[in-house]
């Protein structure tokens, strides 16, 4: 015993009220601390696993559980990048994340010929009765089907 009172300990196994009443806040504090931090780490984590459950097309999940239009105009989907940003853009647009909207595909706006594209004239698929370039000039614009009477015409190289 006299080991211990030499090291600052004097009451070994008792706790006056005092001192018990303190060890139970410090637990409980710890506890509660503990419990508050899995809740919110368990939200967030939810959110980012299952997203795209909870929101229907052309809304994006913001927050914890609130899903809110996409707000870039001419946007048909923005369940994976949020609504300030665009994942699917109207047909025959596409969308620029420098200027953060959907934008034409080609300089033609009052028709489509380019159906997708990745950037301003440079398209992935056209509309039927043109067919996608693939050198020089033309490459990756969208050109007519010449001297065919077809619906739909496709660019075959030999």
């Amino acid at each position: 015993m006299y080991n211990l009172k030499k090291q600052g300990v004097e009451r070994v196994g008792y706790y006056n009220e005092a001192d018990r009443r303190k060890v139970f806040a410090n637990g409980f504090r710890n506890r509660t601390l503990c419990w508050l931090f899995l809740t919110i780490a368990g939200f967030i984590g939810f959110q980012f696993l299952f997203e795209t459950e909870f929101c229907k097309r052309g809304q994006a999940l913001e927050w914890i559980s609130i899903c809110s239009d996409c707000r870039v105009q001419g946007c048909l989907n923005c369940n994976k990048s949020g609504p300030n940003a665009c994942d699917i853009c109207e047909k025959g647009y596409f969308f620029d994340k420098k200027s953060r909207s959907c934008m034409d595909c080609d300089e033609y706006s009052d028709s489509i010929l380019c159906e997708e594209c990745t950037s301003k004239d440079t398209c992935t698929k056209c509309t039927q009765g043109y067919k996608l370039g693939k050198e020089g000039d033309e490459k990756g614009k969208c050109i007519p089907c010449e001297g065919m009477n077809c619906a739909k015409c496709d660019y075959f190289t030999s």
